[in-house]
């Protein structure tokens, strides 16, 4: 678990929660409770059945906008949510949408652990009294209905009770218990969407004439489907929105707009999964790695989108995926070339499985010559292949850079890995996350600290503990006004101000006075990401000295193979 969750007040004593507990006796109730549910499956597995271009994907390209502007470069329609035809237009225009009278909805989030067939009732009621005891927390049974919310892998499998935990009203603290119970048991997260935002969507033409109004969402269709579109938010409406300069990034497939959980703007690129892939690879890895590298990073892309989907990802979206790095970066045909949609073509349907599951083919931009552990950073991601290593072809031994003394030393090294820059033929623009130092001083540190928790000033930061691949599991503030534990790399990289990579050392000077906080940070620290899986650096040098394709996957994911899935 990260910090300690404030705890979230509600209507009732229902909503009201407790540290999560470490509890032996859970665990193997969690386990026991399996002879009585339903078996749940999120591995994805091998399917060879179905269209070439693999499955429909929904891209969300626009999040949370008042104002959206639309540019069509040819004939299209925009149907509303009923399926009628409000608007054609025969050649390329410019349009605006606006949510008006949006109220955003009240939802809350339950973890599920155990599924009952509905003739299995007292059952199910046996097992949550069972874990209402050991877990001290709020439980309900609920019953599936269109208002309950899940992964698309758990619908379409008729009604059925869910024992879950809950109910939050905090996505974040409900996917904390998850982790949690993800160690024994294969839990997700269901949405209670009782009350929907409302408002409307408004129309309008580059000369602000209202053309339409519509309810909740709409769908843009080309008629010519290899045409394209753009989409972005607009920040204001001034009297020249439509010419505003922007860089727009082009889609191919359909467009949807709709309101969201907020009572605003979300735009949806659907489209499939090798049209996804196409506009993934070059805004990844970049357009100009060499051809073998452009090839692992299809296989890569492409098996960690069908891992994904269906799960609970982003179960808060009306969206598969986002077009950011917390899924993967998405600019459809902006960054796109001959060289990059030719490799995503000649690997077309080709994924990674371990036995005769999908493999969640995580990457990261530069590991820093060192790869992490993925218990490091995901509790929920645990394959055997994920663990500390150094990034050579021979010799890849298990780091140990858990001591101070050593993470000193590899981050002020220039080892023979095959992501280090000083290689020729390394991309200009990313040598600098290799090594990199940040400095802040007292006021910026504390600043940045307190605005994410309030501690005080800033008398010392403590490395607790550092992972063999150098990454710190452990960071604790000592503050004037209290001292806080920091768990987990993203939780340590977000509180000293978003750094690059969690393989980090600090030197901090002193205010001689009391209570002598901290003056100035220096923080130096090696790679670029979470640092598990792909390198993406290292693979371009990989592939730059002559390996394939499938060596540079064998190197980054031993144990694993390459099938095709459709």
């Amino acid at each position: 678990m990260p910090i300690e969750p404030r705890r979230k007040h509600a209507k009732d004593a229902r909503r009201r929660w407790h540290r999560l507990p470490a509890c032996a006796f859970l665990l193997s109730l969690l386990a026991g409770a399996a002879l009585w549910a339903v078996r749940l499956s999120s591995s994805a597995a091998v399917d060879s059945q179905g269209s070439s271009e693999g499955p429909t994907l929904r891209i969300g390209v626009v999040r949370d906008a008042t104002h959206v502007r639309l540019i069509a470069y040819a004939e299209f329609e925009i149907l509303s949510s009923a399926g009628r035809a409000v608007f054609t237009c025969a050649g390329p225009n410019v349009l605006r949408f606006s949510a008006v009278g949006g109220r955003p909805g009240t939802f809350y989030y339950y973890v599920v652990v155990a599924e009952f067939e509905k003739r299995n009732k007292p059952q199910a009621r046996r097992l949550l009294t069972q874990l209402r005891e050991a877990l001290t927390v709020g439980m309900e049974i609920l019953e599936t209905s269109p208002r309950l919310a899940q992964p698309k892998d758990r619908t379409g499998q008729g009604k059925r009770l869910l024992v879950a935990v809950g109910p939050f009203d905090d996505l974040d603290l409900a996917d904390q218990w998850k982790q949690y119970l993800l160690r024994t048991y294969p839990a997700y997260i269901v949405k209670d969407t009782s009350k929907r935002a409302t408002g409307e969507i408004h129309l309008y033409d580059r000369q602000d004439r209202l053309l339409a109004r519509m309810k909740d969402s709409l769908a843009i269709r080309l008629k010519d489907e290899r045409q394209l579109l753009s989409v972005e938010a607009l920040e204001q409406t001034g009297p020249r929105w439509a010419d505003q300069k922007r860089t727009r990034p082009r889609y191919r497939g359909s467009l949807e707009i709709r309101l969201n959980d907020s009572g605003r703007l979300t735009a949806i690129n659907a489209l499939s999964l090798e049209e996804y892939v196409k506009g993934v690879v070059p805004s990844e890895i970049g357009a100009t790695a060499p051809f073998e590298a452009l090839k692992a990073q299809a296989i890569t892309a492409r098996s960690e989108a069908l891992h994904k989907l269906g799960s609970d990802h982003h179960l808060n979206d009306p969206y598969d995926f986002c077009d950011r790095p917390h899924c993967q970066t998405y600019h459809g045909l902006r960054d796109q070339t001959g060289t990059s949609v030719r490799a995503v073509t000649e690997t077309r349907g080709l994924v990674l499985v371990n036995g005769n599951e999908i493999v969640d083919a995580v990457y990261c931009h530069s590991c820093g010559g060192v790869s992490a552990d993925s218990r490091d950073v995901w509790r929920s991601l645990n394959y055997p292949f994920f663990r500390a290593a150094y990034d050579r072809r021979f010799w890849r031994s298990s780091p140990n850079l858990s001591s101070e003394r050593r993470a000193h030393s590899w981050l002020d090294s220039r080892p023979d890995v095959f992501c280090n820059p000083t290689q020729r033929g390394f991309p200009e623009y990313a040598k600098k996350y290799f090594r990199w130092t940040r400095h802040m001083d007292g006021a910026k540190l504390e600043q940045t600290i307190n605005r994410i928790r309030r501690v005080g000033q800033i008398l010392d930061l403590e490395v607790v503990e550092r992972a063999e691949s150098g990454r710190v599991r452990v960071l604790r503030v000592h503050g004037s006004r209290e001292r806080v534990r920091f768990t987990g790399g993203p939780n340590v990289c977000l509180i000293l101000g978003d750094l690059p990579s969690s393989f980090f050392v600090l030197d901090a000077e002193h205010d001689r006075r009391s209570p002598h906080a901290i003056t100035s940070l220096t923080i130096r620290g090696g790679g670029f990401g979470h640092g598990v899986g792909m390198c993406q650096m290292g693979a371009r040098m990989m592939a730059h000295r002559g390996y394939s394709c499938e060596e540079i996957l064998g190197h980054y994911y031993p144990q694993t193979s390459i099938t095709k899935a459709y």
